[in-house]
């Protein structure tokens, strides 16, 4: 019996069936002439991050706290994805203008997927993400699209496996602290979850062409760090075994990153030149 085929190539084969047209359709214009239309399944994407507030041992995400993905393009601050004063990059995302599609894309939405990415603080993902939602909001909440929990929405190789966490105590003897349990499907298959009735993210100036994702805090979450810990042993070359700082700022670690990507038919015109 042949092997089941792996989710991803799946997925893509799903959506290129579900092409409305082909990549030699034609769409008309006012002035009688055609421009050849182009229908791939290339992704969008975008990055957002939650800082914890640092008050003594105690960590905070105060409810209403949001980011906004999709709401920045490259080479704009991300403040508003909650990154102050970072400029965005094409690690960040693909945007050429915030809440906007590329050139003349529209794309039927297909799939969607948030993953975390590998810096952010394992300890405080896994208290946070629980108590967040998210939702797509189309022309300034003209249409809104309520998307549950974030956790609901896997990322192939995010929200999975365990990470080096900066607010637990290390081990007498030294060495990283693993936390984990961030347990979210197999990133081996770039499991996107599917929206079968789609969402569509229309052409700039057209109703429904300004798109963010946004992620809010429900509920306040707390942490409480344990206190520091330094051993004054008597010989020097141990006498920093097992030291623990906890961390100071929103700099040192007391984050959570996502990367949410949107997968579907896009489809543009061709120029008139080809």
């Amino acid at each position: 019996r042949q092997a089941k085929e792996p989710r991803r190539i799946h997925v893509m084969q799903t959506l290129q069936r579900q092409l409305v047209g082909s990549p030699t359709e034609r769409r008309a214009r006012a002035d009688g002439t055609s421009l050849a239309v182009n229908s791939t399944t290339k992704p969008y994407y975008s990055r957002g991050r939650f800082y914890a507030t640092v008050s003594g041992s105690t960590l905070t995400f105060s409810r209403g706290a949001s980011i906004r993905l999709f709401s920045y393009q490259v080479g704009q601050a991300m403040d508003i994805a909650g990154w102050p004063s970072e400029i965005a990059q094409r690690c960040d995302t693909n945007l050429l203008q915030s809440g906007a599609t590329n050139g003349n894309d529209e794309i039927q939405i297909q799939g969607m997927g948030i993953s975390l990415l590998p810096q952010s603080e394992p300890t405080l993902a896994k208290i946070l993400l629980p108590n967040c939602s998210c939702r797509i909001e189309l022309d300034d909440a003209s249409k809104t699209f309520h998307l549950g929990n974030p956790m609901r929405w896997p990322g192939g190789g995010g929200l999975f496996g365990q990470g080096t966490s900066r607010i637990l105590t290390p081990p007498v003897g030294g060495g990283p602290v693993v936390d984990g349990a961030l347990a979210n499907g197999a990133p081996a298959i770039t499991n996107l979850r599917s929206i079968p009735e789609a969402i569509f993210w229309t052409q700039k100036g057209e109703a429904d062409s300004n798109l963010a994702l946004i992620i809010t805090v429900d509920r306040t979450v707390t942490f409480t760090m344990p206190a520091a810990r330094v051993y004054a042993n008597a010989s020097p070359l141990v006498s920093a075994l097992g030291v623990y700082t906890p961390p100071a700022s929103t700099e040192d670690g007391t984050y959570v990153d996502l990367y949410a990507e949107l997968t579907g038919v896009v489809r543009s015109d061709r120029s008139i030149n080809g």
